[in-house]
This record gives structure tokens, C-alpha cells and sequence, in this order.
């Protein structure tokens, strides 16, 4: 969306006059959601956990070409996406190429206040039951790599935010009263109160250079809408022109809680457990001289 139209015929999109330009833009489920406050308690003990799996698909030839994270080749950029994130953050666990399995994901993400997954996802219009996100093969009876929509409906998260780094996330069959049928959808349902979902397909590289951002400015205390905002202007502000398309940017979208993510918890918490450690310690030399006395 343009709020207003160009000057000339050309076609220039980093001086669009892009909607995002001069708004903030969230999206919900229902009005109902929308003026909910969130009150949820996150009895999690970790922070993040990010999981970029590796492929044995078609790499791309050309290191210009356009990969996108929904089809069968392999992936380059999204280990270093979780690692940056990992960072960003200063604390959790990323799990890249062969680590990235679903039951790594599954025994982690009960577990994680922030949830990150950059990989392939597929989206069935037909069944939206059937839609799946991609981990990576493991031998193991009982996960098989592919996380479906309907394992997401039968979990139970305490997660703040997830954001799901991959094609089509939160596109899905349109059921009446219902809305979109969507991975982004199921995880919502599933009690994540925030998404990180895509609306079409997403390259590979341009999205990990969004999502660093995204991060970066979570970090300083924006509102996840707000982050999201800034990053994609960053992006059109740092790229050659070219990047400034909408497909580059405009897929990801923010939906349910927006507020703040308290990223400087677990450094705040050992700051406070060193500072009581530190006291006690005083204490205890100071009550041993009294004692020698």
C-alpha cells in the first residue's frame, strides 16, 4: 500500500511512498484479541532457542539467485540468521544444519521464551491440517522431521513470541469465521501469543538481513510491531534500490501481542544473583573477622 502515487512513470520503490513509511501496522484474529491486555505468566526458565536446518536439496548456482525458504533447495543463510539472533539476544540456543530436529524443537521450545525457526515450510490449501514446517532428518521411531499444522494444535506453548522465518507462514485456506487456516494460525491457537508469520514466499539471504534487525531492534525495548516497522525501513535504507520491492520486506507481519520483549531478563537476573552473591560473601568475611576478635 502507497499513500500516495510517484511523481514519474519509472518505477523507483526506495522512494515510494510506502504506508509503513508514516504508519505502524499489527494485525489480530478477532476485535476481541485486539483490546485483550496480555496477562499471561511465561513459566519458562530459558530465552531463546532458534532452529536452521540443513538440506540436502539443489543448492543455487548463481549467488545472486533468488532462494526462497519453501522450496526444495538448500538453504545458506539461515544458520547465520539464528546465530546473529543468538547474539542480538546474549543468551539460548541455536540449533543449526543437523542439530535443527523436531524433537529438538519439541524438547526445547516447552522450555523457551522466544522461539525462532528459519527453514523451508509448505503451505496445503486443501488440508490445512497437513501444512508443515521442515526440520532436519534424524533417525528416530517417532519424529520424522516435519512439523505439521495439527502436532502445533495438540501443543501446549509457553512461549512469548515465535517467529516463524519461512514461506508462507501465515497464508491458508479462508474458513468462515474462522479467518486464515494458517501455520501462524495453529501456534496462535496453540497459546503463542505472538507470531512472526509471511505472507508469500521469502528469500533466503534479504530475510535473514530483515530478521537481524527485527531482533536488533526488539532489543532496544520497541514494541514487536514497532521493531518489525524499523526493520523493514532499515533494510530499504541499507539495500541498493532493488531491495526496496515489497517482496523483499512486506511478507512478514506481527500478530497478537505487540508489547515490548523483555530481552534483558536472564542478564538482570545474573546481574541480581551476583549482586546477592557478592553481599553475602562481604557479609560472611565481615562476620568471621568479628569472630577472630
Amino acid at each position: 500500500l502507497i499513500s500516495s502515487l510517484p511523481v514519474s512513470n519509472s518505477i523507483n520503490y526506495q522512494e515510494m511512498a510506502f504506508l509503513i513509511k508514516d504508519y505502524t501496522i499489527n494485525y489480530q484474529y478477532s476485535v476481541e484479541l485486539a483490546f485483550q491486555e496480555n496477562k499471561r505468566n511465561h513459566q519458562t526458565t530459558g530465552h531463546f532457542s532458534g532452529f536452521a536446518p540443513s538440506f540436502d536439496g539443489v543448492d543455487s548456482v548463481v549467488s545472486e539467485q533468488i532462494v526462497v525458504r519453501g522450496g526444495e533447495v538448500s538453504l545458506k543463510w539461515n544458520t547465520i540468521e539464528i546465530n546473529d539472533i543468538k547474539n542480538i539476544l546474549g543468551e539460548g540456543n541455536s540449533f543449526g544444519k543437523s542439530l535443527a530436529t523436531e524433537s529438538a524443537f519439541k524438547e526445547k521450545v516447552l522450555d523457551s521464551r522466544v522461539v525462532h525457526l528459519a527453514t523451508h515450510a509448505f503451505t496445503d490449501i486443501e488440508d490445512p491440517m497437513n501444512s508443515k514446517i521442515i526440520f532436519a532428518s534424524e533417525n528416530d521411531s517417532i519424529e520424522d522431521g516435519v512439523l505439521h499444522a495439527f502436532e502445533i494444535y495438540n501443543m501446549n506453548f509457553n512461549t512469548e513470541l515465535i517467529t516463524l522465518s519461512a514461506c508462507n507462514t501465515g497464508y491458508g485456506k479462508l474458513s468462515g469465521g474462522e479467518g486464515s487456516m494458517s501455520l501462524a494460525r495453529a501456534f496462535s491457537s496453540a497459546g503463542v501469543p505472538s507470531v512472526v508469520m509471511s505472507h508469500w514466499e521469502v528469500d533466503d539471504k534479504i530475510t535473514s538481513e530483515l530478521m537481524a534487525l527485527f531482533y536488533q531492534n526488539l532489543s532496544g525495548g520497541l514494541r514487536k510491531d514497532v521493531a518489525l516497522k524499523k526493520a523493514k525501513l532499515q533494510l530499504m535504507e541499507t539495500n541498493e534500490p532493488t531491495i526496496s520491492d515489497p517482496f523483499f520486506w512486506a511478507a512478514f507481519v506481527v500478530v497478537g501481542d505487540v508489547s515490548p520483549l523483555d530481552v534483558n531478563k536472564p542478564v538482570l537476573k545474573y546481574w541480581i544473583l551476583g549482586t546477592v552473591i557478592f553481599i553475602l560473601v562481604l557479609f560472611l568475611i565481615g562476620r568471621k573477622k568479628l569472630l577472630l576478635r
